[in-house]
C-alpha cells in the first residue's frame, strides 16, 4: 500500500483534438501531417498513463514526464481527473506530476532534453540542489534546481518552457536520493 511507482517518459508530446496531452511512441505519425484522429490513436493519451499508473495498485505515484505540453489538459485539472479515475479503484494513492512544460509550452531540445539534462545536473549537484544541507534531495529542492536551469537554458535562445509540479493527495516528500 506504501510501495511507490516511479514513471519516467521522455519523447514528444502534442495537444490532441479535444485538447488533451498525447505522448508520442515510436509509430505515431506528426500530428501536423497525420490524419485527424488516427494520430491521437497511435499515441499514449495522459488519461491512459493516469490509468496504466493507477492500474498497477501502489499507494504512491510519481510521473516525470519530460514532453511538449507536459502538463496538458487533462493534468489542467489534476485534481477532478484523479477524482474521476480513483472512484473505480478501491485505495486512494497519493501521486506527484513533474512535466517539464506548462500545457501550452513545448519541451526544447538543445542538443539535449534540456529539462532532463537540468534533472540529471540538479541531482549531481547535491551542494547547489541540497539548500537545507540535510543530505536528502527532496523533491522540492531538485524542483526548484530544475525550474531554475531550465528556465536559465531556454532563456538563452529567447524561449519559454516552465517545469511544473503537480500533487493529489500526496503528503509529504518524495525523496530522489
Amino acid at each position: 500500500e506504501k510501495d511507490t511507482i516511479f514513471l519516467y517518459w521522455s519523447g514528444h508530446g502534442f495537444r490532441g483534438d479535444d485538447g488533451e496531452s498525447y505522448f508520442a511512441v515510436p509509430n505515431t505519425p506528426h500530428p501536423e501531417f497525420g490524419e485527424p484522429g488516427r494520430t491521437q490513436n497511435l499515441a499514449i493519451s495522459s488519461r491512459a498513463l493516469i490509468e496504466v499508473a493507477l492500474s498497477f495498485g501502489f499507494g504512491r505515484i510519481v510521473l516525470i514526464i519530460d514532453a511538449c505540453h507536459s502538463t496538458g489538459a487533462y493534468f489542467e485539472n489534476f485534481h477532478e481527473a484523479f477524482s474521476a479515475e480513483l472512484a473505480t479503484h478501491t485505495m486512494e494513492p497519493s501521486v506527484v506530476l513533474f512535466g517539464s512544460s506548462r500545457s501550452r509550452e513545448a519541451s526544447l531540445e538543445i542538443g539535449e532534453g534540456v529539462f532532463t539534462r537540468s534533472l540529471i545536473d540538479s541531482i549531481q549537484d547535491r551542494s547547489r540542489t541540497d539548500t537545507d544541507q540535510d543530505g536528502v534531495l527532496s523533491l522540492e529542492e531538485v524542483y526548484n534546481q530544475v525550474k531554475f536551469r531550465t528556465l536559465s537554458r531556454v532563456r538563452r535562445v529567447n524561449r519559454i518552457q516552465t517545469p511544473i509540479v503537480k500533487r493529489f493527495n500526496f503528503f509529504g516528500d518524495f525523496i530522489f536520493i
